[in-house]
């Protein structure tokens, strides 16, 4: 075990001060890195709402389109660029999100087990459900009212 007085020393050493601060240092929380993002939004897709961000992929139910197939998303309900917030009222009116249908994929195993005790009823039965992996292009807010723009929140 390491006391204070052997951090301090590794601490004075050039050569090992960058590797104590790299175990020492506080990792920073889930949390943190949507409250630190820069642009963001939060969409209503496929009976669920997400909180997406550019340039990254999300996985949902399953949508009726083919790879590669670019579609535009209009049901935003917040958008958050840089320092300002809209919010809409339940929609962002003239806000769309661009996203790129990737592939299409199964999701994990779901494993269901009913037993009746001493009536030797057993049934195993598994489900997989049929996933969209969706990419979002960009976050399109032109056109939006700025009657619904709140800064500095």
């Amino acid at each position: 075990m390491t006391t204070i007085q052997d951090l301090d020393a590794i601490q004075k050493n050039p050569n090992l001060k960058k590797w104590v601060t790299q175990i020492y240092a506080p990792r920073p929380r889930a949390s943190d890195n949507y409250l630190n993002t820069k642009n963001y939004a939060i969409i209503q897709i496929s009976g669920k709402q997400l909180w997406i961000q550019p340039q990254r992929f999300y996985d949902l139910n399953r949508l009726p389109f083919e790879p590669t197939t670019k579609i535009t998303l209009k049901h935003v309900l917040l958008i958050k660029k840089r320092d300002s917030f809209h919010l809409g009222f339940p929609y962002i009116k003239g806000c769309t999100v661009e996203a790129t249908i990737m592939n299409h994929l199964l999701g994990p195993k779901i494993v269901t087990y009913k037993m009746k005790p001493k009536k030797k009823m057993r049934k195993k039965k598994g489900h997989r459900q049929k996933m969209t992996r969706l990419y979002i292009n960009w976050i399109n807010r032109r056109n939006v009212a700025q009657k619904f723009l709140l800064k500095n929140i």
